[in-house]
């Protein structure tokens, strides 16, 4: 092979540091067959993180089969010992860190050398330890699409035991937004699992960092990236790990330093208003610190925020603004005063009013107020915002005093939200009837509510937010109205509800499913079921899931919801000649290769092939509008090297996809 690597053992044999050394030079110099001539020479490795780290980051796929094939892992041995002899611990920003080398797929740059601080220039990766691993210098990095690849087929086998979460969240710390975003299409999250990049177990978790004010080491360290983020970055990052928090029922925390000192625009900032929790925003401070600075974006910004709605607050600001000469500041605040004063009392009237009605029935009211927490909307009806009894059978009041209730909120019921002191109660509830009238029910509003058998929706109901009901896994009886709009995963882990098939159908429509039992690669979908719900096959709660190669759909089928089986590793599927309408992404990230369009079909939608290596697809002539990048062409996700489309001459899926790299139109259609 031409290649030799020190093997100068004692007359006992390698030490297992020896045999390390060995794997990691042959998975840098060698070929493959060198490195499996290794492994079959020394059979066991004690740590085999490194090598898996290195082939995932520079030496490409095949390498990292090799080694995952032969029981290589990212997990080692994290104690005192292991670490003096291979140095994986490295300070970083504020902590030290065990370093998890799966992250290595993600960076462009990768800088081996330490500052003069001793910390290496990416620096809160959990990577700072690879300069202590003598990587040859020659060595060049995959392309970002090869890494993606490989950072799905971390995800595919589990036994790897590569950190999925940890590894999303430090792509996003460190401004790696390309291979963040296709993690998160990947299906990757953050949870509530303890991270195990901490030196010490901590009990944190990616989620305690980025939604609570817990104090310690490693939330300071991710304040301080946030800080260091250029202002067009800030906002993309703050998007992702808000989008992120959500997914799980919690919010994204802007603690005092990331507002006092983070790059913001007035985009940011805006945003930040809206989705974030800055309850522990000291108002009057950070007022006076935007004031001193003659920072006039930023008071606008927290004037839409209502900081500025308080008459006595509002003159207290003119004072200071007055009496420390900050003119340009005292300006604005004396025009923004005679602008909105007659706003203020208009709302201060309405608001009494609204008071009043609700105090005509004082003894009503009175005990409404033990048991629940609501809000005025800008429509003048009421949301519940929180349940704060202790009854297992629940009803939700239609009315308030003499005010409409519309709306069920965000968490209201949830027995997972944060901050919460009647979680046990709200684990205990059976039934819930929610009134004639309720036309929302928000995202996560039941989650996590163990105990509930049954739930009555009212017609009225237009909208179920997502993960509604997740959690429940009692839940036995619901009936929802025909039209009304459903979100994502709003029966995840609703196990009561599936069929003897795994299958959750309310009506004629498909929400979920369990997955597959251990070996099944087929899913049957009953006759009867005429539509798919958005991420309908996409929200699944079982492993075995990852074995579905085909799906037979039945005859009747008419609408195929947004997502319904995107990251699913379907490898065949036929649309029945009956389906009329298909959702936004519903085949993306699967595996199929050839895809025949039903006449009865009119559009296809933005993205429904994305990342879908597409061999043969059939449109007819009927079909006479096809979004943006349906198959991500123009994008990292166009996975189309070679595909023929059968159309009719003089179609419109002809005239789309003729100049599209790769694809290669045929006229001779036939059905």
């Amino acid at each position: 092979m031409g290649i030799k690597y020190n093997t100068n053992f004692s007359p006992k044999g390698p030490s297992e540091f020896a045999k390390v050394k060995v794997l990691e030079e042959a998975v840098q110099k060698g070929t493959l067959e060198y490195l499996q001539a290794v492994i079959d020479k020394y059979k066991n490795f004690e740590m085999t993180a490194r090598a898996l780290g290195l082939a995932a980051r520079y030496r490409g796929m095949e390498f990292v089969k090799v080694l995952a094939n032969n029981k290589a892992t990212f997990n080692y041995n994290r104690n005192g010992a292991f670490q003096r002899k291979y140095k994986m611990t490295q300070k970083a920003g504020y902590g030290y860190y065990w370093t998890d080398y799966c992250f290595m797929i993600v960076p462009e740059k990768l800088n081996l050398t330490l500052d003069k601080w001793g910390n290496s220039s990416y620096k809160n990766s959990g990577l700072c330890g690879v300069h202590k691993m003598n990587i040859v210098k020659e060595l060049v990095p995959l392309s970002l699409e090869k890494r993606i690849e490989i950072a799905k087929y971390f995800i595919e086998n589990k036994d790897l035991e590569a950190s999925m979460d940890g590894m999303l969240y430090w792509a996003l710390t460190n401004d790696e937004l390309v291979f963040a975003d296709a993690l998160i299409d990947m299906g990757v999250n953050l949870n509530d699992m303890e991270a195990n990049y901490c030196e010490r177990h901590s009990g944190l978790t990616y989620l305690d960092i980025i939604t609570s004010a817990i104090k310690s080491k490693y939330r300071s360290t991710y304040v301080e990236s946030i800080i260091g983020l250029k202002e067009e970055k800030l906002l993309p990052v703050l998007e992702r790990f808000d989008k992120l928090a959500k997914n799980v029922g919690k919010k994204l925390f802007i603690s005092q330093r990331i507002f006092d000192y983070a790059k913001w625009n007035r985009e940011s900032l805006s945003y930040v208003f809206k989705n974030a929790d800055i309850s522990k925003i000291n108002k009057k401070k950070t007022l006076e610190n935007a004031v001193s600075n003659n920072d006039i974006e930023k008071l606008e910004i927290m004037a839409e925020g209502g900081w500025l709605r308080i008459a006595e607050k509002r003159e207290g600001l003119i004072d200071f603004a007055r009496e420390n000469g900050y003119e340009e500041a005292l300006s604005w605040l004396i025009d923004f005063k005679n602008r909105t004063v007659d706003l203020a009392l208009e709302k201060l009237r309405v608001e009494a009013k609204m008071l009043k009605e609700l105090m005509e029935n004082p003894n009503s009211v009175s005990a409404m107020k033990k048991k629940w927490r609501y809000k005025k909307q800008e429509n003048n009806t009421l949301q519940i915002t929180s349940y704060k009894g202790d009854e297992e059978h629940v009803e939700i009041p239609s009315m308030i005093g003499r005010v409409k209730v519309t709306s069920i909120g965000r968490e209201a019921f949830s027995a997972r939200a944060s901050r919460i002191k009647n979680a046990d109660n709200r684990r205990k509830i059976k039934s819930v009837i929610i009134p004639e009238g309720v036309k929302e029910v928000g995202e996560s509003a039941f989650r996590g509510c163990e105990s509930i058998e049954t739930i009555k929706v009212p017609k009225t109901v237009k909208k179920i937010d997502e993960y509604a009901f997740e959690g429940c896994s009692n839940l036995k009886e619901i009936v929802l109205p025909q039209k009304v709009k459903t979100e994502k995963g709003i029966f995840s882990g609703c196990l009561s509800l599936c069929n003897e098939d795994g299958l959750i159908i309310l009506d004629d429509v498909l929400y979920g499913w369990k997955g597959l039992k251990q070996g099944e690669k087929i899913l049957v979908i009953p006759e009867g079921i005429t539509k798919i719900a958005k991420c309908g096959l996409s929200d699944y709660f079982s492993y075995y899931a990852w074995s579905l190669k085909e799906i037979v759909l039945p005859d009747g089928l008419l609408e195929i919801g947004e997502a319904a089986f995107k990251g699913i590793h379907l490898e065949k599927i036929n649309i029945p000649d009956s389906v009329r309408k298909l959702g936004k992404e519903a085949f993306a990230w699967t595996n199929i290769t050839e895809i025949r369009i039903p006449k009865g079909v009119k559009s296809l939608p933005a993205e429904l092939f994305l990342s879908c290596n597409l061999k043969k697809m059939y449109i007819p002539g009927t079909v006479e509008k096809i979004g943006r990048s349906i198959f991500g062409q123009g994008s990292m996700f166009n996975k189309i090297t070679e595909l023929y489309v059968y159309t009719p001459s003089g179609s419109a899926a002809e005239e789309y996809m003729k100049n599209i790299p790769g694809v290669y139109v045929l006229n001779d259609y036939t059905e």
